[in-house]
């Protein structure tokens, strides 16, 4: 039997469990439901990595096509400077003002090399002509050259008649002739200059051996000519400059090989738009 003490506060307790029960209740469910507004759904998740998937290609694709616009760029560029390279274009400044065609002057590898060559080539001409007129090697005059210069001792079938006369017309002709004159243009670098066209004042300029040659007001110019004779010789592939008095101005310096057309029509067309002035293109 049960003392009466312990079923009152059993009553009490039942009673207690009744009137928090509804608020457990709620609070359960309450929990419940932040947690479910708080967690994405498993379409959210896959909605938004598909997003994710699709940005990351698009911007891979965006960054393909800058990648590919760049390479054609690059690749028409060295195009270009392979069909048209830049050193025989015009030389011009940064700030656009300044046109210039350099005239680099008579020194160059090949012409140095027969400035050496052609002298001494006909000095040992010379000297074997001579020899065969005495009948004895003239080095053997003195025993530096005779040690040294051995080799132009002539041999026993050239005469004098004909070939030490020849020889001896050859070497003095190529040594005292030719010889200074080749010394000189590679001493002086001869023709070496510059001519420009100057903005600034609206003048052409041609320079050479350090003494102005000619000027030319931009007002006094009427048209750039391209003149390209089609025939193998004969005729004209330069850029020239016409006046208004219909008098022909040539300033193109020597660019070694004949020049390609495209190179003179992009020479011309630059000139032509520097100046402000018509292009005229004569084919022949």
């Amino acid at each position: 039997m049960v003392p009466r003490h312990g079923r009152r506060s059993a009553t009490v307790h039942l009673r207690l469990l009744r009137c928090l029960m509804p608020s457990v209740l709620v609070w359960h469910m309450l929990g419940v439901a932040s947690r479910t507004a708080f967690l994405p759904s498993a379409g959210s998740i896959a909605s938004s990595a598909a997003r994710a998937r699709t940005g990351r290609t698009r911007r891979s694709a965006q960054a393909g096509d800058r990648n590919m616009a760049l390479t054609s760029r690059e690749q028409a560029r060295m195009l270009d400077e392979m069909l048209v390279p830049p050193e025989l274009l015009y030389e011009e400044r940064d700030d656009g003002m300044i046109l210039r065609e350099r005239y680099p002057g008579a020194r160059n590898f090949m012409s140095g090399l027969f400035a050496i060559v052609v002298p001494f080539a006909s000095l040992g001409f010379l000297i074997v002509g001579v020899s065969s007129f005495f009948g004895e090697p003239i080095v053997d005059w003195n025993p530096v050259t005779s040690q040294y210069l051995w080799f132009l001792r002539p041999m026993d079938s050239i005469n004098w008649v004909p070939q030490g006369i020849f020889m001896t017309f050859y070497g003095f002709f190529g040594f005292f002739l030719l010889g200074p004159p080749m010394w000189y243009s590679q001493w002086t670098n001869l023709d070496q200059g510059v001519c420009e066209f100057n903005k600034y004042d609206r003048m052409m300029y041609i320079v050479k051996n350090g003494e102005l040659i000619r000027e030319l007001s931009f007002d006094d110019i009427d048209v750039v000519k391209l003149d390209w004779a089609t025939a193998l010789f004969g005729g004209d592939r330069e850029v020239k400059i016409m006046t208004k008095q219909n008098v022909e101005v040539r300033f193109q310096g020597p660019l070694g090989d004949p020049l390609d057309k495209r190179v003179l029509e992009r020479r011309a067309a630059r000139l032509s738009n520097f100046l402000d002035k018509d292009l005229v293109v004569d084919d022949q």
